[in-house]
């Protein structure tokens, strides 16, 4: 059946961005956009959900998990590119009035502020 093979394609593993398209379908698939269009016709409450809810919480850890650590690498490694920056023989980056500055912040600002917009639409829609 069905189930059976979205359990067996979670059983697998999925990563990051599989996970989030797994989950966001899920929603989805309850959304009046589709099984729960009322020209369908369908009462969604008597449909069994597609994963338990242990095994989508299971997905949301494996998530934040995997987010976690790609956090602590993309950081990582935007340090080390912004030392080398700094100890290059050319001076760094400066602003209209002289100061030397690093887009580092912003940089990471970004990476954070995207990752959490995506989890927080897609866990909370959970």
């Amino acid at each position: 059946s069905c189930l059976l093979q979205l359990k067996d394609l979670v059983d697998q593993g999925l990563e990051g961005n599989e996970i989030i398209a797994l989950l966001t379908w899920i929603e989805e698939y309850f959304s009046t956009d589709m099984l729960g269009h009322p020209d369908l016709k369908i009462n969604i409450i008597d449909i069994s959900p597609l994963l338990g809810s242990q095994v989508i919480t299971e997905l949301q850890n494996r998530y934040l998990q995997t987010t976690r650590k790609n956090f602590q690498d993309w950081m990582g490694n935007a340090i080390k590119t912004d030392v080398k920056d700094w100890m290059r023989a050319q001076e760094p980056d400066a602003d209209e009035k002289g100061y030397f500055n690093t887009s580092l912040p912003v940089i990471l600002f970004q990476m954070i502020e995207q990752n959490v917009d995506l989890c927080l639409v897609t866990l909370t829609a959970l």
